[in-house]
């Protein structure tokens, strides 16, 4: 286990805000991680070494303020698509950085932020850009899409493949911010997939939430969308909460959970204590409001926070895991410990709890929120491909290469 502490200008209470894991560039070994600390512009990077090494790296506010032009804070990091000139050779890997009216593609091993994508003056009126940022297959001629959440708005933008990674577009993007049922409030969490049944394969759905409201929106058939910006897009599939669903969105996860072969939509409701997972077809797809069963639902009785954080990988070397966050659960008769629960495609059934006490951290302490936030971490070791888990405390980022099941060997001895 790596923990990963406050550094420069990222404070204690904030480190992990976001957290992200990034594949190294080429054919390198190891893996990378890119977080967020305090609530301006601090950012950090964990190079991880095949052997087992880390090298750490952070920009403070200062150094970051040439390039990021001084935000207030960060809002968002995401992974980066895969296109060509920025994830081999001299520069990246990348990170995508959502900043309050500015998305930036970062240069996770030097800082280096190109030209970012901002509102235009021809597009129309945006308001709070910059609150959440992913990227999704959405058709057309461009591999990857940038998808940034604003207020009341959520925006797909095109990058110019050929100077990537600068980030601007030519054309003005696609803005939906009236669409069938649309709520207003911030789009804070966003995730993207291919949930439909049939279709093309790479065109994505796009799941937006406004975790505050119980909302969770699905936009789909964006390709028709794209073909005229100007027009609303009615492809917007609006999901009724469950009942007692209480900040249902707040975590979004789009991935084949159960080892059926087709992906599922998770969403989790903390307030609730729940996970509620969704099989959605084609035919599921209209501009409507609709209740839809859950496929199941997660539930750990006892644990607090429960559904904070979502992440999946096959963080133990075989078969792939859902973890689950829950910060705010006691451990030892200490308020807000935490706890991470994976669980097994079979059954869904949690097999391992991980504490500060079950695994290698050294005690359990009050307040650590350990599964706050929660990230996969791509890792090469001896031309063997692993997932690492990663998961945010209060005041650190802990990397677990193992021991994450009884038995299991640390995946850097492979």
């Amino acid at each position: 286990m790596l923990r990963v502490e406050q550094q420069g200008e990222i404070k204690s209470g904030s480190v992990g805000d976001g957290v992200i894991g990034i594949e190294r560039a080429g054919a390198e070994e190891g893996g990378a991680l890119f977080f967020t600390g305090n609530g301006d512009s601090a950012l950090g990077t964990v190079i991880l070494t095949a052997a087992g090494g880390a090298t750490t790296s952070g920009a403070d506010r200062a150094a970051l303020r040439d390039q990021l032009q001084n935000p207030t804070r960060v809002n968002d990091v995401a992974r980066t698509p895969a296109l060509p000139g920025g994830l081999s050779g001299t520069l990246g890997p990348w990170g995508l950085v959502a900043t309050p009216g500015a998305v930036y593609a970062v240069d996770i091993n030097r800082f280096l932020a190109p030209t970012p994508l901002r509102p235009g003056p021809s597009w129309p009126t945006v308001v709070d850009f910059g609150l959440s940022v992913t990227t999704a297959g959405l058709g057309g001629t461009s591999p990857r899409d940038v998808v940034i959440g604003a207020r009341d708005s959520v925006i797909f933008a095109r990058p110019d493949t050929g100077s990537w990674p600068q980030l601007p577009s030519s054309s003005v993007p696609l803005v939906i911010s009236n669409g069938t049922n649309w709520p207003t409030g911030e789009f804070r969490v966003l995730a993207a997939g291919n949930l439909h049944a049939a279709g093309t394969p790479d065109l994505d759905e796009v799941v937006a939430a406004i975790p505050e409201k119980n909302t969770v929106l699905i936009v789909y058939d964006l390709a028709a969308c794209f073909q005229d910006v100007t027009k609303p897009c009615g492809s917007v599939l609006r999901l009724e909460p469950p009942s007692g669903a209480l900040t249902f969105g707040s975590a979004i996860l789009i991935g084949d959970v159960d080892g059926d072969g087709k992906l599922e939509l998770l969403v989790g409701a903390p307030g609730a204590g729940k996970v509620y997972a969704f099989r959605i077809d084609a035919a599921d797809f209209t501009p409507s409001q609709k209740a839809l069963a859950p496929a199941f639902v997660l539930e750990v009785p006892g644990s607090r926070g429960f559904g904070s954080a979502l992440a999946l990988g096959k963080f133990t070397g075989g078969e792939t895991l859902l973890a689950v966050g829950a910060p705010s659960s006691e451990v030892a008769g200490l308020a807000d410990v935490g706890k991470i629960y994976l669980f097994a495609p079979a059954g869904l059934k949690a097999n391992q709890t991980l504490t500060p006490e079950g695994i290698t951290l050294v005690s359990a302490q009050a307040s650590t929120l350990l599964g706050r936030r929660l990230a996969t971490v791509p890792f090469r070791a001896k031309g063997v491909a692993h997932d690492l888990l990663a998961a945010s405390g209060r005041d650190a980022v802990y990397v677990f290469f193992a021991s994450l099941v009884a038995g299991h060997q640390d995946v850097r001895a492979r």
